[in-house]
């Protein structure tokens, strides 16, 4: 049975096979989105982050852990309160995600000696040399995405 369409409507494109939505976005007018500051950097952040946890995932990092691998090796005395206030972690997120880093080797947690209550973080040596092939994988997916600007 044939699909009625109101008079002046567009016919629907599907995406092709595998998922692939873009080919049917490309059909659709953006209008005043393409002019929106908000609406632009939220698509460049979704197209990174998918890049992102497609090509460094594969290392077994998520964004929020590479982040804290990075911040631990920038700054040696940070607490983990600090680091978690710097990537506006919550701090039950962030008590998971520092023992799920410290579960796999990757940093070592030891109590501040001024404020028990504190922990200081450090990047163990499989951290580190995790963080630093995750590091040149982030440059050159960085490249390559804004390549283009």
């Amino acid at each position: 049975m044939p699909v009625k369409r109101k008079a002046g409507a567009r016919p629907r494109r599907r995406a092709r096979s595998g998922g692939d939505a873009t080919a049917a976005e490309s059909a659709l007018d953006p209008g005043v989105l393409r002019e929106l500051a908000g609406y632009n950097i939220r698509r460049a952040e979704v197209h990174m982050r998918q890049q992102f946890e497609r090509e460094i995932g594969e290392k077994g990092l998520r964004p929020p852990e590479f982040s804290t691998l990075v911040l631990i090796a920038a700054n040696p005395l940070a607490t983990q309160a600090e680091i978690a206030h710097a990537l506006n972690i919550q701090r039950p997120n962030m008590v998971g995600l520092i023992g799920g880093l410290e579960a796999r080797g990757l940093i070592a947690r030891t109590v501040y000696e001024h404020d028990r209550r504190n922990h200081i973080l450090a990047l163990t040596p499989r951290g580190a040399a995790l963080l630093e092939e995750a590091k040149r994988a982030v440059r050159e997916l960085d490249r390559r995405v804004t390549a283009c600007w």
